[in-house]
């Protein structure tokens, strides 16, 4: 994770992988914050028992 941060403006960066098998669905997603106020979140993941999560979270566009 990375944070940038100026006056009231921060911006978290979730990146990085060192083995897919416990790759992080959010890597690679960013956040943002004006003061309290939040900007953009990282959404997350739906549970493991989801179709989503088969189907739309573990896999590349097709």
């Amino acid at each position: 994770m990375a944070i940038l941060k100026q006056g009231n403006w921060q911006v978290f960066f979730h990146y990085g992988q060192l083995d897919a098998s416990h790759a992080h669905a959010e890597a690679l997603n960013y956040e943002v914050f004006l003061g309290q106020i939040n900007l953009s979140h990282d959404h997350g993941t739906v549970g493991y028992g989801s179709p989503l999560h088969r189907e739309y979270f573990t896999q590349g566009r097709v």
